[in-house]
């Protein structure tokens, strides 16, 4: 079972960062010239990346997707493009992605403001060990997508 809660952070070289296995953290998204910390789920299930709109910036309209969740089916409608950065990592770096829009708001007591799912996850090239309890966010010569 996947630690609810991040632990502490563990630096192994300047090129591989390691965090003790979580399955959310905290973020921050660059947003409309301001940080904001964001929940972050970081789900293997998901096949792609989600953001509420709260946190939202120039949504590119979609054809509609659908997404089974615990809770239920969601739809998203359109696409944007954040970035992100993942303290827990000790990796300077901004992350550039484009996510899947969620149109709920924070208000609405949504657990998590970002999903980070199987698209980011693997071209983060992020390790998820299960057997140590350790996720691995290798970080070659400082690049992130």
């Amino acid at each position: 079972m996947l630690n609810p809660h991040l632990r502490r952070a563990t630096r192994l070289s300047t090129h591989e960062r390691e965090i003790h296995l979580g399955a959310d953290l905290l973020g921050i998204v660059l947003h409309k010239s301001t940080k904001e910390t964001v929940r972050i789920l970081l789900d293997t299930g998901s096949s792609n990346s989600i953001i509420l709109n709260d946190f939202a910036t120039a949504v590119t309209p979609t054809v509609t997707s659908s997404w089974m969740t615990k809770t239920g089916k969601m739809t998203t409608n359109g696409v944007t493009t954040v970035k992100l950065i993942l303290p827990n990592f000790n990796v300077p770096k901004i992350i550039k992605w484009q996510f899947h829009v969620d149109s709920q708001n924070k208000i609405f007591n949504s657990r998590y403001d970002v999903i980070i799912g199987r698209d980011l996850l693997t071209a983060l090239e992020m390790v998820m060990d299960y057997n140590l309890k350790q996720i691995t966010l290798p970080c070659t010569n400082g690049h992130l997508p």
